[in-house]
């Protein structure tokens, strides 16, 4: 596709491309912007995603599923037609990091983009996954792909398996003291309940007042039924943007929500040595399909229909909590409405209010007697974030 007002490019015009060199760096220079644009860098001949801008990601990238292409789509199809004719050396190493992104998001090979460079649409066979080391080239391969973060683990480093105590899942609010003055608090597993108080006693913040949603110093969320407007806060939630859903981005790849991106990695991160590759690929499609978190939640769940026989629960304990923490991060971080909401609650103690006999490791067991890990690391990700805008802003 090209558009009907652009220049037709002339042999003549390729040539002068061609015998120059300042104009040569101008080419890619004005690649490299468009590149920015659509949150992608580049180092040499290799590509890879800017993390910091994942929204950017979303201009080219379609849900998966979608048959729809966009107007980003056919102008990376005019950029790359444009790089071909020109003879550009980045040209191919473009196309393939381009479809190699398509396909880590279980998409077919984009037919326009592949024309535009005259070769045949990859399949799986022809477009190897992207390397290990996103953004650096590796020494001894020509390859100039970047590792699928869906398919390497090694950016998790494992957690201590003892629990809480190898963990440090904590966060610090202002809480008043009862002698009157205020104190940085931090707030872990051992002692939310003790500093819930403290809050409801003596109020540490005047916008603890304007916390609608708050109740003894804390902010209980779970589903709708439990309460409506904490709702968002539920690892089950899933964006919406006019009507229609907002997928949460961790690595360039798609998830409707966070309990759809936790549960996918568990057959990433945390597969048996023995599992069928096959079986992994259809119990990961199937959890992107899920039409709700709680559907995805059912098909992850150990007595779920894939997880004995792929999943090795050792491997998934050690890293578990920082999948966690990096799919609520993307959540709130990227989402400006949602990053608000979050905003809004501080310096409210954070607890997933699970229902009676319910999960007691992420959620609060009911009754405040459960670790409250979710709540803990969304906690953690605010304070995070709290201090992302500062920095930003100074």
């Amino acid at each position: 596709p090209t558009s009907p007002g652009a220049p037709r490019l002339t042999d003549e015009m390729v040539r002068h491309v061609l015998a120059k060199a300042p104009i040569q760096r101008n080419v890619t220079a004005a690649i490299d912007k468009m590149l920015g644009h659509w949150g992608i860098k580049r180092r040499g001949n290799h590509f890879s995603l800017n993390r910091s801008q994942n929204s950017k990601y979303l201009r080219w990238m379609p849900f998966p599923g979608s048959t729809k292409t966009n107007s980003s789509q056919a102008r990376i199809a005019q950029m790359l037609s444009f790089m071909q004719a020109c003879d550009h050396p980045l040209s191919k190493p473009l196309h393939d990091f381009l479809q190699a992104r398509r396909m880590a998001n279980y998409l077919k090979p984009n037919p326009d983009w592949s024309k535009a460079i005259g070769v045949v649409s990859p399949t799986k066979s022809s477009v190897q996954p992207p390397s290990s080391q996103e953004g650096k080239p590796k020494k001894k391969e020509t390859s100039t792909y970047q590792t699928d973060p869906q398919q390497q683990p090694v950016r998790i480093q494992p957690n201590e398996p003892s629990l809480p105590r190898g963990l440090d899942i904590s966060y610090v609010i202002p809480v008043k003291h009862s002698d009157g003055t205020i104190k940085p608090t931090t707030v872990d597993p051992r002692n939310y309940g003790a500093v819930q108080q403290l809050l409801a006693k003596y109020h540490s913040h005047p916008e603890l007042k304007t916390v609608v949603t708050a109740n003894q110093g804390c902010v209980r969320f779970f589903d709708r039924q439990l309460n409506k407007n904490t709702h968002f806060l539920s690892n089950t939630f899933i964006p919406q943007e006019k009507g229609s859903s907002r997928p949460i981005v961790v690595d360039g790849a798609y998830f409707p929500s966070v309990e759809h991106y936790f549960q996918h990695s568990k057959f990433v991160y945390a597969l048996k040595d023995d599992a069928d590759p096959n079986v992994v690929k259809r119990a990961k499609q199937e959890i992107l399909k899920a039409q709700s978190g709680r559907d995805a939640a059912i098909l992850g769940n150990p007595k779920g229909i894939y997880y004995r026989q792929l999943i090795d629960t050792k491997k998934w304990h050690q890293v578990s909590h920082q999948v966690m923490h990096r799919g609520i991060y993307a959540k709130f971080k990227y989402n400006p409405t949602l990053k608000a909401q979050l905003m809004a609650t501080y310096p409210c103690v954070l607890i997933e209010q699970t229902p009676k006999g319910g999960d007691s490791f992420w959620g609060n067991g009911h009754d405040d007697s459960g670790l409250n890990l979710t709540g803990q690391i969304m906690a953690q990700v605010r304070d995070q974030i709290l201090k992302e805008e500062l920095t930003t802003k100074s």
